[in-house]
């Protein structure tokens, strides 16, 4: 049986060359986006055309390239208005409670914070700092050292630039500086998962599993937080097994299985002369 994407083919193009034009630094040439997309180039031109009526992309004649539009910002705040992550998470999160019958929570990166989104308490377990509104500097926890971890060298280099960037929540302070917290990004990757005992409050401890949008990114974590005395590293283990099946699952349900766009060219392709405006 044929996909519903199959059946519609021009909206798929369409959102094809929209995601390859967010997955690039810059805007790119009609060419590029042709060879990236194996898609003909006259009908990326059509493609293109539409998007640029309708205020989605827009064309840079001098440079003969095209970018991302307004429209399509306005798609972003959108997205951020309607909350998505929030709404899909809370059940996820709530199921994750009933099966662990421990507190948990999903968290995005807010800088160099991490913002709790979604937070779910177990009964007769403590209330925590992890509600949602909260911000809490992420290579203190868990979620922000799941997230970190997924994102390259440079991207965390970025963020934790200057003096007072490593604020300590306890007397257990793990990493004060980029060293320490590259080592402890190179463990939460070998572990596969991100882990804090007593960083945040005393007596507790977390696990987080990251979880990745379509074009690899993390953009949030799903987090298990217990008793640290209570758990011995198998039950760690399996709470943080548990952790990243509910993040592969909201992964799922926000797009991650919608094909990413291709690497990027290693050129450019030579300009041409473009449709006349």
């Amino acid at each position: 049986m044929d996909s519903q994407s199959s059946r519609a083919p021009a909206a798929r193009h369409t959102l094809q060359v929209l995601s390859h034009l967010a997955s690039r630094r810059g805007p790119v040439g009609a060419a590029t986006i042709s060879h990236a997309l194996g898609l003909p180039r006259s009908s990326v031109y059509q493609l293109l055309a539409v998007l640029r009526e309708e205020g989605f992309v827009v064309h840079f004649p001098e440079e003969r390239l095209f970018g991302l539009g307004v429209r399509a910002a306005e798609l972003a705040f959108a997205y951020n208005r309607q909350d998505p992550l929030a709404r899909v998470g809370k059940p996820i999160i709530e199921r994750l409670v009933d099966t662990t019958r421990e507190n948990a929570q999903l968290a995005i990166m807010d800088g160099r914070d991490i913002y709790y989104v979604a937070t779910e308490r177990a009964p007769h377990r403590p209330s925590i700092v992890a509600r949602v509104g909260v911000r809490l500097p992420s290579h203190a926890t868990a979620s922000g050292l799941a997230m970190l971890a997924a994102m390259s060298r440079d991207q965390v280099d970025a963020l934790f630039t200057g003096k007072g960037v490593f604020p300590s929540l306890t007397e257990r302070q793990a990493v004060e500086n980029r060293r320490q917290l590259h080592a402890e990004l190179d463990r939460t990757r070998a572990r596969g998962y991100g882990v804090e005992i007593e960083l945040v409050e005393e007596h507790i401890a977390t696990v987080a599993c990251p979880v990745i949008d379509h074009l690899g990114t993390p953009v949030a974590a799903v987090g298990i937080s217990y008793l640290s005395w209570r758990i011995d590293a198998a039950q760690e283990e399996a709470y943080a097994a548990l952790a990243r099946t509910a993040a592969e699952e909201l992964g799922r349900r926000i797009g991650a299985g919608i094909p990413a766009a291709m690497p990027e060219a290693p050129s450019e392709a030579p300009p041409e002369e473009l449709p006349a405006d």
